[in-house]
């Protein structure tokens, strides 16, 4: 044995403790990271919600306007004739873009094509309706036959107004429509609005 050594070991030095206040800080830290993480996804997900519901306006509004043109329209040729029984709906117009847009804005021409087309008794001239700003949607009218939507209530001597979008560009489209019936010598319009995969 050596002077000076002991024959008993030298117990370990004591394990130092991480202080309270950075276990506090690390805890703080990631939950502060999470709770970013998390607002941000539910903004990203809110924004996305916010603009779809956005761009189904525009259709939503679209077709109720058009389908009170049509009315309007058959209003408007009995007036004009002037003698009861002379008065038809507007016969089926072109669809305006001939497919639907794929996740982009259609500008519709301003004149000779899109909603400057047909006449006095067919198309979107009878109607009265033409779009100058930009459009997420193909819009139809038919009458009489063609309805896009199953069970549309309207037939032989109704009309359909119907909105058709492809908002993600998929190939998936999406279908809003409306429709209206000639009821003895007036047109009553549909109260409800067929809808289809509203946010494709």
């Amino acid at each position: 044995m050596q002077p000076g050594s002991s024959p008993y070991a030298r117990p370990p030095a004591p394990a130092k403790k991480t202080p309270v206040w950075i276990i506090v800080l690390v805890v703080v830290g990631v939950g502060a990271v999470l709770l970013i993480g998390t607002l941000g996804a539910l903004a990203v997900f809110g924004t996305r919600r916010y603009l779809a519901a956005a761009k189904t306006a525009e259709a939503k509004s679209t077709i109720g306007a058009i389908a009170r043109a049509a009315r309007a329209s058959y209003e408007r040729e009995s007036l004009e004739e002037g003698q009861e029984g002379a008065h038809a709906l507007c016969k089926s117009a072109v669809s305006v873009p001939a497919a639907p847009p794929m996740g982009v804005r259609y500008q519709p021409a301003l004149s000779g094509g899109d909603f400057d087309t047909g006449d006095a008794q067919t198309g979107w001239k009878c109607l009265r309706v033409a779009m100058t700003q930009p459009m997420y949607y193909q819009y139809n009218y038919h009458q009489g036959a063609g309805y896009l939507a199953p069970a549309a209530g309207a037939g032989p001597d109704g009309f359909e107004a119907a909105a058709v979008g492809d908002l993600d560009g998929d190939g998936d489209t999406s279908l809003f429509a409306t429709s209206g019936n000639v009821t003895g010598t007036t047109v009553t319009l549909r109260t409800t609005l067929y809808t289809e995969r509203e946010n494709e």
